[in-house]
C-alpha cells in the first residue's frame, strides 16, 4: 500500500502531467502519455536545429547563448560542425537557462551539416553525448538527454526524421527510436522557412524499463515552427500498442487548433485527459 502512492507522487513530479481524473487512472495514460512525451522531445530538438540553421537563432536560444563553430567551412569536404552550449547545470533549480519557449536547457548540443542551408540533400544530425550533460527542464524537473536525431530533406520538401533519443534518468527513462517518420511542409513558398506548417507521418518504438510501445501516427501530427506553437503539435492523432492492449490519442481535443499541449487518451473505452510538458 505504501508503494503506490509513492510512486504516483514520482509520476506526476517527473513528467508534470495534468489530468482531469483521479489519480488511481493517471497510471493507465502512462505508455502513451511517455511516447507523445518523447514525440514533443523531438520537436523541440528539431526547432532548435532547424532555426539556428535558418539565422532564426533569437527565437530558440537565449540571450547570451551562440553556436560556436568547430568546422565553418564546406573546402575541406567534410561538412560543417558546430555546438551550442547552454552552459553548466546548475545545482539548484531551475538547472539551466530559460529558453524563448519558456524551458529549461544546459550543457552542449553539437550540431553537423552537409550544407549551410535547408534545402534538398541536406543531410543533420544533432548528437547529445552523454559527457556534454545535455538536458531540458520546465523548472522543477531536470530531465538528461541522450543519444542523436538525425534530418535528412528530400527533393519533395520533405525531411526524413531517424531519432535514437534517451530522456530521463537512469532508472527512470524512455528511448525512443522512430522509423519512417516524415515531415512534410506544408508552405512550399521557400525551402527551409522557419515559419513554415509541417505534417508529421510515421511510426516508431518507445522503451522504458522492462516494457516497450509500438506505435504508428493515424492522422498526421501538425505543427509550426514558430513563438507561438514551440514545441506542440496542434492536431492530428497517433495510437499505440502495449502489453497486447490499444491506446489512441488525440493532440486536438478541444477541437481548436490550439498549441496548449493537451491531449486526449483513449484506453478501451475509458478516456483521460492530460497535458504534455
Amino acid at each position: 500500500m505504501n508503494r503506490f502512492p509513492r510512486f504516483i507522487l514520482l509520476f506526476l513530479t517527473a513528467a508534470g502531467i495534468t489530468a482531469c481524473n483521479k489519480e488511481p487512472e493517471v497510471l493507465a495514460t502512462e505508455p502513451v502519455y511517455r511516447t507523445a512525451q518523447s514525440l514533443h522531445m523531438v520537436s523541440r530538438l528539431w526547432e532548435m536545429v532547424h532555426l539556428t540553421g535558418t539565422g532564426k537563432s533569437a527565437e530558440v536560444l537565449p540571450a547570451g547563448v551562440r553556436r560556436k563553430w568547430i568546422d565553418s567551412t564546406l573546402a575541406d569536404m567534410d561538412g560543417l560542425e558546430y555546438e551550442i552550449d547552454f552552459g553548466r547545470i546548475t545545482a539548484s533549480r531551475p538547472n539551466g537557462r530559460l529558453c524563448p519557449d519558456g524551458f529549461y536547457r544546459g550543457g552542449r548540443f553539437r550540431i553537423r551539416l552537409n550544407s549551410f542551408l535547408w534545402l534538398p540533400g541536406l543531410y543533420a544530425e544533432l548528437h547529445m553525448l552523454q559527457q556534454d550533460t545535455c538536458t531540458w527542464s520546465d523548472g522543477t524537473t531536470l530531465i538528461p538527454l541522450r543519444g542523436k536525431v538525425v534530418f535528412e530533406m528530400d527533393n519533395d520538401w520533405s525531411y526524413r526524421i531517424d531519432a535514437y533519443l534517451s530522456s530521463g534518468h537512469e532508472n527512470d527513462s524512455n528511448y525512443l527510436r522512430t522509423e519512417s517518420m516524415i515531415a512534410f511542409t506544408e508552405d512550399k513558398g521557400f525551402p527551409g522557412q522557419a515559419s513554415n506548417l509541417y505534417r508529421l507521418e510515421g511510426e516508431g518504438s518507445l522503451y522504458f524499463g522492462k516494457d516497450s510501445v509500438n506505435w504508428n501516427v493515424l492522422n498526421p501530427l501538425l505543427k509550426r515552427i514558430d513563438a507561438d506553437c514551440m514545441g506542440s503539435f496542434f492536431r492530428g492523432t497517433l495510437e499505440a500498442r502495449y502489453r497486447r492492449e490499444l491506446y489512441s490519442a488525440d493532440f486536438n481535443p478541444y477541437g481548436n487548433d490550439a498549441c496548449d499541449r493537451w491531449i486526449k487518451i483513449w484506453k478501451g473505452r475509458s478516456e483521460y485527459l492530460v497535458q504534455l510538458n
